[in-house]
């Protein structure tokens, strides 16, 4: 299994974190959680720090994730959202667990 984990930072409490589109987000749901790929993801928010932290069943089940094409229509959403918003991100680490 592996553990990725990414940070947000927003400028102020006002800026809301990205959500993502309910259909991208039942499309994600329907291809990696329902079918166990994706085992599990948390997010924490503290203060203007949001830390996503999501375990899968293996690297090759994240990989799967990021080539999906509406995976990528998603990221394209949320990098937008994230320039006009002021949120910086940190490059995502992963750790085997």
């Amino acid at each position: 299994m592996i553990r990725v984990t990414k940070t947000f930072v927003r400028p102020t409490t006002e800026v809301r974190f990205f959500e993502g589109s309910t259909d991208a987000n039942a499309t994600i749901k329907a291809n990696f959680a329902d079918t166990g790929k994706r085992l599990s993801i948390t997010r924490v928010v503290a203060g203007l720090t949001q830390t996503v932290t999501s375990e899968w069943i293996n690297q090759a089940a994240y990989d799967e994730f990021n080539n999906n094409s509406a995976v990528k229509e998603w990221a394209i959403q949320r990098k937008a959202y994230l320039k006009a918003n002021g949120i910086t991100t940190t490059k995502p680490t992963i750790t085997e667990i």
